[in-house]
């Protein structure tokens, strides 16, 4: 008898172990509801895709990152408002593709802070102008801005060109050859411009082989998989990964080279402070023409962990992009001999078959931008931004409530037919101004938009030019592709081209 009563004993206190906590999860489970109960409200009739109590639509993350962002876009093609919202877990979040509203969103000061996601992006990069909250960014960027003017860009032409020269002769390796990645290539010659043009250091990459840009795409892509993983972002599953010891090994030889770099820099600049001081007459060199990095160390208030991060941010994502934006522009050109052949003749008409590259040239270069900006619009190389929204704003037919996120993909919103006619053709005069003055600005946004829009999107632009007028004046390009839409794009943090060895070189006669 005492041992029946004993199991009946032990069974009453699991019974009410069990209920107390079932109990208490759903006292729980009920304040955490109705302490979010506005979002709920905001959202319940809103456009988007099947959610689960606390996983959200989080199944959507369980595959690659490029089939995840294939979905984001397809969901966004079934929006009648231009707003669908998301779960992500707990979290809720908005895609926006209706032009006045992310004109709204990007210019609005409670809405500059990035999202969650990009603190997965300072494992890499550090806390720049890309990452960094808004009070950092403000003060940062009001220092840099001066960097990246005209004056400035035009007076790097020589550097520009010195490394385009070298690229030139480097592709001769590899002419009339198909199936050869000219990734490598490209991405060395803007690894190297963008080294000399912001931090004033030759790396040289072009010659030396290091494999400091093959270290850069796989550590890029590596964090991408990471930011749009299910459960990477989490620190604690994230030490169990595969991928963080080889990300760890990538870290740590990028690391060591920007310490490396600062140091030298560090040691020239008080060398020079030296010089100053033993001699008055020394010319101190006018500040809108310094790179950013000597701006930075003459700044007694930017510690040198700050420096690192915004060198880093600069020339490891500007490189990246660069990169892929000329291999995606090479394609089109190949694919379009008409188009190539109107650029080679406005690049001969203002250079000659040899003259060098002046600063005074690029302005001249209308077509080739209109150009440069189609193959933006096609095939923007920022694949998401996502922003946090820090109080309610009003978009007239939907309210984004206080502690939401909202993302945008340039990738839908440029090839959206609403805002562009036939939008899988290839126009460069969709960009002449009068057609411009027709289109809401954020129907083109391949460097964001608003205040906080890339810093360096003049320098993309100046960039692109002088590679494009160097290659094209040198060599055909061509093609294996016969339409845009066989084109294939891997979406991760930044798009890239699928197989990059599908087009070839071949000396102009």
């Amino acid at each position: 008898m005492d041992i029946f009563t004993e199991k009946i004993s032990s069974t009453n206190v699991r019974t009410y172990l069990v209920m107390s906590l079932i109990t208490v999860f759903g006292v729980w489970y009920i304040r955490f509801l109705w302490n979010r109960r506005f979002l709920y409200i905001y959202t319940w009739n809103m456009e988007g895709p099947l959610s689960f109590p606390f996983l959200g639509c989080g199944y959507l993350f369980l595959g690659s990152t490029h089939e995840l962002l294939k979905t984001l876009i397809k969901t966004q093609e079934n929006s009648k408002t231009g707003i669908v919202r998301l779960w992500i877990g707990t979290k809720l979040a908005y895609l926006i593709s209706e032009p006045t509203h992310i004109e709204k969103i990007l210019n609005h000061p409670k809405a500059l802070n990035k999202d969650d996601i990009y603190k997965i992006i300072t494992s890499i990069l550090g806390e720049g102008l890309l990452t960094a909250p808004v009070d950092t960014w403000k003060r940062h960027r009001k220092l840099m801005a001066p960097s990246f003017n005209q004056i400035v860009l035009s007076s790097s032409v020589d550097v520009f060109t010195e490394h385009c020269s070298i690229f030139a002769k480097e592709l001769k390796a590899v002419l009339g050859k198909k199936n050869v990645d000219l990734y490598e290539w490209v991405i060395r010659t803007t690894f190297d411009i963008i080294c000399q043009t912001a931090l004033g250091v030759n790396l040289n990459l072009q010659k030396n082989r290091k494999e400091y840009p093959v270290l850069l795409e796989r550590g890029l892509d590596i964090t991408s998989d990471r930011m749009f993983s299910f459960w990477k972002p989490y620190k604690f599953l994230w030490y169990f990964s595969t991928d963080k010891k080889i990300f760890d090994d990538i870290y740590m030889n990028l690391h060591v080279l920007f310490q490396s770099l600062m140091r030298k820099k560090m040691s020239e600049y008080e060398k020079e402070l030296e010089a100053e001081r033993l001699d008055a007459n020394v010319e101190e060199e006018s500040i809108e023409r310094l790179p950013f990095l000597n701006l930075m160390l003459k700044d007694p208030s930017f510690t040198m962990e700050e420096v690192i991060a915004e060198a880093k941010t600069f020339c490891l994502a500007g490189s990246e992009t660069n990169a892929s934006s000329t291999c995606f522009l090479l394609n089109l050109l190949g694919l379009y001999p008409e188009v190539q052949q109107k650029v080679y003749e406005e690049i001969i008409d203002i250079l000659g078959p040899d003259r060098t590259i002046l600063a005074s040239d690029l302005p001249q270069m209308k077509y080739t931008e209109r150009v440069i900006k189609e193959n933006l619009r096609l095939f923007p190389v920022a694949t998401i931004f996502g922003r946090e929204i820090e109080e309610d704003i009003d978009l007239g037919n939907a309210i984004l409530p206080k502690g939401s996120s909202v993302y945008f993909t340039p990738h839908y919103i440029h090839r959206n037919p609403k805002y562009w006619t036939n939008p899988l053709k290839f126009d460069p005069d969709r960009f002449l101004p009068d057609e411009i003055a027709k289109r809401h600005p954020c129907t083109f946004i391949p460097f964001s938009y608003g205040p906080r829009n890339c810093i360096g999107w003049k320098y993309a632009i100046f960039s692109m030019k002088i590679i494009i007028a160097t290659i094209i004046r040198e060599f055909k390009i061509f093609s294996e592709y016969k339409s845009i839409e066989e084109i294939e794009v891997k979406l991760y943090m930044l798009s890239k081209l699928k197989d990059r060895s599908k087009f070839w070189l071949e000396l102009r006669q």
